[in-house]
């Protein structure tokens, strides 16, 4: 009558293949949604710091890491501004600027080398690019 066996192949062969149509279809909006996600959830969650840092260092490495693959799907752009030289004053004026222009953005750094490294979505790229130059 029913060949158990070949029911429960045929199911497994029919499951798989489903699983893989509907990562294809669906899988790069699941990760970029995850991902959105995750990046506001780390920026709501109030950090419990250890003596040693490690809170702050793991969630950052997370931030990074979800950031970096956003940027990969061409859901954030990665770009970087290399500035002149800013004294103390200039990085507190700009850092400043930044909060002010950009309050939502926390995607963005500032090195000691004064690169300002931005990942953001891209219809906000005009408006970075035309702060950089109005503002410097």
């Amino acid at each position: 009558m029913f060949n158990v066996p070949r029911l429960i192949a045929t199911f497994v062969i029919v499951s798989v293949c489903a699983s893989v149509l509907l990562w294809f279809a669906f899988g790069e909006r699941l990760e970029i949604s995850y991902r959105l996600r995750a990046l506001d959830r780390l920026a709501r969650e109030d950090l419990v710091v250890t003596a040693n840092g490690y809170a702050i260092d793991e969630t950052r490495a997370v931030v990074e890491a979800h950031r970096d693959r956003l940027a990969e799907l061409g859901v954030f752009f990665a770009k970087t501004y290399r500035l002149g030289d800013l004294g103390p004053d200039e990085r507190r004026q700009l850092i400043h600027a930044l909060e002010l222009n950009f309050p939502g953005n926390r995607y963005w750094e500032l090195s000691h080398d004064n690169a300002l490294q931005v990942w953001d979505f891209p219809s906000q790229e005009s408006a970075w690019d035309s702060f950089i130059h109005t503002s410097l």
